[in-house]
């Protein structure tokens, strides 16, 4: 006699389930628990976790243990029973009807839970109290037990909970292997759905049958997981409140409640809406949250941010732009491990640099970065660098631990003991003495003599080690913080000319590199110990930090590039020209009287400056430049108006630039008619106007130095 239907699915079913090794060894003992013991006081599992993490899954493999076993089981599913008292008791009548209890355990099975949230109080204090009391309850729902079970006595003396989380790259990838998924292809699903199994079943079967399993060009498969994932959060083609406010958590690492305000765009002291919608989030259960704020699981975020790009792309920039105020703002004031927990929600907001630093695994979060701490931080960091890099470059570290302790930064754990390091030359202080001891160094010092002279207050630096204890230079938690730590020195130092970046293996980070515009340097590599070190810079004098904050903003939401860009300038087109302060003035007077001359302002050298490199690389990014060119005039012109705004409105400078405006920014024709127009004696515009003069050339100067 042939089976049923029914028997050939829950065979296929079982075939296909894959992991839950510690959830169902778990249940085990409990139900093989002698009587007496801890585990047999257990009466109540709670099962909890998003929808589509497992959950009926697993209540079906633990309800086949307790059979295997002939204990008694009723399994109920939510969905199948009506909302009210009287029905959930008759549910449960096949033990209750019977008896006070049996020496045997017997299993209750209730799936869906949620469903049944109106009667959560009845269940705990009138339905359920009423079984056997060798039985074992198994609540599996989309959140954990309401805070009620916790705080009863009785309740928290027998409760258990059992969060559910995603599958491990191994189980995924036997799931997949048991689908029929070819190797080839099973990546790119790890990859997108992070071994959340309801995601890994969909994009398996779309990955089988040939078919792309990228967030960005499966906008079905996005809709039908989000459909899924929050068909109980948010109504049917809800755009409302409560939608932005997921889709803004979903842009940024942790989300607080003054950084929801400001992504809403909202006053971040305290409205009442604002706190109502954190609140909400909070309790989601797709939702978690840690030390620091809240975050979606992997899938949801992914999800939720492939929608939004794909579906108002507009609004997905203005999320990143909102936080990146928000953080930008608040680093100035932080101290050191608020900036340093800032710069890495900035590095978030990056995608493609997001994926690559997180290739190591782990979490930043309980590292900090301290000065050297005397001579056990120096033997543990010299110690790390014998490791990777052997004995020569060893003896250099040791050198530099010496010389320049100052300089020395080192990435601590938990434990205090030295994660990793870094050391920050600055070249503008290294002379002779210091090339001849280290190669690096020479070369390095040897490439900035190449370039234009460092002016008065430029600097120019080298990050000559930098290196994690237990993965060298590979991506990780520790280059996390490091790369935290150097943007932080971008941003914060004034003057900075030049930076240059050594790599043992420069041809893995050069993708990396391409990104955030750095790029080879290949006369400055050198060679320790038998190893070169390919060199990568970027010149903050062609590309300024404005500019460079400008480019990365505008790659937040791309990915890592597949092949070397264009670098973003191209000094064999238009050279860059580094003049003196002196230059520099004479240059400034000699425009403002070419000002309204755009003819003769084209052949202005202030063309091939910085001040105006910078500004056309921040609104080209990625162009080549034009020559000395419209684009270069206009440029010009508008750093100048900048200036004098800036003078316009401080009352300082007010007369200065009262004289400027009605003599070059607006003209009012001879020296003798613009000070009859602003009533002022010759002497006294005359005054004014050298003051102006000299305080829009300040102005100008401190920007051409960045």
């Amino acid at each position: 006699m042939q089976g049923l239907l029914a028997d050939r699915l829950e065979t296929v079913r079982r075939r296909r389930f894959v992991g839950r090794a510690a959830e169902l060894a778990r249940f085990a003992a409990l139900l093989d628990a002698a009587p007496g013991t801890a585990d047999r006081e257990v009466s109540l599992l709670a099962v909890h976790g998003p929808a589509g993490v497992g959950k009926t899954t697993l209540v079906r493999r633990f309800t086949d243990l307790a059979l295997e076993r002939g204990l008694t089981v009723v399994p109920l599913d939510a969905r199948d029973l009506p909302c009210t008292p009287d029905a959930v008791a008759a549910a449960l009548e096949p033990l209750t009807a019977g008896a006070v209890g049996t020496p045997r355990r017997a299993v209750v099975t209730i799936d869906t839970y949620e469903l049944l949230a109106e009667l959560d109080d009845r269940l705990r204090r009138d339905l359920l109290p009423r079984l056997p009391a060798e039985t074992l309850v198994v609540l599996a729902g989309r959140h954990p037990p309401a805070a009620a079970w916790r705080t009863d006595p009785g309740w928290a003396g027998v409760l258990e909970t059992m969060p559910l989380r995603n599958l491990s790259p191994d189980e995924a990838r036997r799931y997949l292997d048991v689908i029929g998924v070819a190797p080839a292809e099973q990546q790119a699903c790890l990859d997108f759905t992070h071994g959340y199994p309801l995601a890994l079943a969909l994009a398996g079967e779309i990955a089988r049958a040939g078919g792309d399993v990228s967030p960005r060009e499966s906008p079905d498969l996005v809709r039908d997981l989000l459909d899924r994932l929050l068909d109980d959060v948010l109504p049917a083609g809800d755009g409302g409140e409560r939608r932005l406010a997921l889709e803004a958590c979903a842009q940024v690492r942790v989300l607080t409640e003054p950084l929801l305000a400001r992504l809403l765009g909202r006053p971040t002291d305290g409205d009442r809406d604002v706190a109502g919608l954190f609140a909400w989030l909070r309790g989601l259960p797709v939702v978690e949250q840690g030390p620091a704020g809240l975050h979606p699981h992997d899938l949801a975020r992914e999800a939720l941010v492939a929608d939004l790009r794909w579906r108002d792309a507009r609004r997905d920039a203005e999320l990143h732009a909102r936080a990146r105020s928000h953080y930008l703002e608040l680093l100035p004031a932080a101290d050191p491990l608020e900036q340093q927990r800032l710069l890495l929600d900035l590095l978030y907001l990056h995608e493609g640099l997001r994926v690559w630093l997180a290739a190591g695994g782990g979490d930043a979060a309980g590292l900090r970065v301290t000065p050297l701490a005397g001579d056990a931080d120096a033997g543990a960091v010299a110690a790390m660098v014998e490791a990777h890099e052997g004995a020569e470059s060893a003896a250099l570290a040791r050198l530099w631990l010496r010389r320049r302790p100052e300089c020395w930064q080192v990435v601590r754990g938990p434990e205090a003991a030295p994660a990793g390091a870094m050391l920050l030359l600055p070249l503008h202080e290294l002379g002779p003495d210091d090339a001849d001891d280290d190669p690096a160094v020479a070369a390095a010092l040897a490439e900035l003599a190449r370039r234009p002279p460092l002016r008065d207050g430029e600097r120019a630096t080298h990050l000559r080690f930098w290196l994690a204890a237990d993965a060298y230079q590979a991506p990780g938690p520790v280059q996390n913080v490091i790369a935290g730590r150097l943007a932080l020195h971008y941003l914060t130092t004034g003057g900075l000319a030049l930076t240059l970046m050594p790599f043992a293996d420069p041809g893995f980070w050069d993708v990396f590199c391409t990104y955030t515009d750095f790029h080879r340097v290949p006369a400055a590599d050198f060679t320790v110990g038998g190893r070169t070190f390919g060199v990568y810079g970027h010149d903050w004098r062609a590309v300024p930090l404005e500019a460079w904050v400008t480019l990365l903003a505008e790659r937040e939401t791309e990915g890592l590039p597949a092949a070397p860009a264009t670098p973003l300038t191209r000094p064999d087109d238009v050279a860059l020209l580094v003049m003196s302060r002196d230059e520099f003035a004479a240059s400034v007077r000699d425009a403002l009287r070419d000002l309204q001359r755009p003819d003769r302002l084209a052949r202005s050298p202030l063309l091939r400056s910085r001040l105006v490199t910078g500004r056309l690389a921040g609104g080209l990014a990625g162009q080549p430049p034009d020559g000395d060119g419209p684009a270069r005039v206009a440029a010009l012109r508008e750093a100048i108006a900048a200036a004098a705004a800036a003078m316009e409105s401080s009352p300082r400078d007010a007369k200065g630039y009262r004289a400027l405006n009605r003599t070059y920014l607006h003209p009012a024709g001879t020296h003798e008619k613009a000070a009859e127009v602003l009533g002022l004696p010759s002497s006294t515009f005359r005054r004014h106007l050298a003051a102006g003069l000299d305080r829009l050339v300040e102005i100008l100067w401190d920007r051409e130095l960045g």
